[in-house]
């Protein structure tokens, strides 16, 4: 099993700035994603549809076939109007409401991209995901994985409590150069700005991929930082096998 645990976004994207920053990072390193000749594009947990939206309507202009992959059906209300609309007419589509396990065996391939933008939080067994995406790619396909920095306050203190150990995106790349030992990668990446004050159970459960987390878990959280306003990095891979 890859994941037993989705939730809407909501809550999180109320105090956090990640949602610009990676739009801004996308268009600022567009040469470096390289995505001008994606015709199809599969993304596992798509979310709400903020990244991909922009992805698909600036970075893909020859885009034929889009797949979500998304298991909460609050974030598909939000995910389906905004990549509908970034389609501009393309009736190109296709949705998949369900766990990714449940999914992934039934979409045909090959895709040119593969988007895994802050998910693999939620998946327990990296290995097996990549090992499942195989038969799906093709040689210069890119897979795009996204991951906070294990190096920031915010992951330190989550480790701290025991709620979840971090892998770095290089962590990742060890396990894809396995698979596909003639890869190449290449890495963006950002920072982002949060203050610990206005974080809520919601928003803290996204955080620590974690529905069970309460509020005396998220009090000794708040009071692991000596500033309430912290900065943490977001590193961006991009795998092309």
């Amino acid at each position: 099993m890859f994941s037993d645990y989705n939730t809407p976004w909501s809550e999180a994207r109320q105090i956090i700035d990640e949602k610009h920053k990676f739009i801004r990072c996308f268009a600022d390193h567009a040469a470096v994603f390289d995505l001008q000749t994606a015709q199809s594009c599969l993304s596992i947990g798509a979310g709400c549809g903020e990244s991909d939206a922009f992805i698909v309507s600036k970075l893909m202009p020859q885009l034929q076939r889009y797949i979500a992959v998304e298991p909460d059906k609050e974030n598909i209300k939000e995910l389906v109007p905004r990549v509908l609309d970034a389609l501009q007419g393309r009736r190109c589509l296709e949705l998949y409401h369900s766990r990714i396990e449940d999914a992934i065996d039934r979409i045909e391939g090959p895709v040119d991209v593969v988007l895994l933008l802050e998910v693999l939080y939620y998946i327990k067994d990296y290995e097996t995901l990549l090992q499942r995406l195989k038969r799906l790619l093709k040689p210069g396909s890119k897979i795009v994985v996204s991951l906070l920095r294990s190096d920031s306050d915010v992951v330190r203190a989550v480790e701290t409590l025991g709620l979840k150990t971090w892998q770095d995106v290089q962590q990742v790349e060890a396990l894809v150069k396995i698979l596909y030992p003639n890869m190449k990668a290449s890495y963006v990446s950002f920072i982002c700005t949060t203050d610990v004050r206005d974080t809520t159970i919601g928003a803290f459960s996204i955080l620590t991929a974690n529905a069970d987390v309460g509020e005396e878990k998220l009090a000794k959280f708040k009071e692991l930082f000596e500033s309430p306003i912290t900065d943490y990095g977001i590193e961006i891979a991009i795998f092309e096998i």
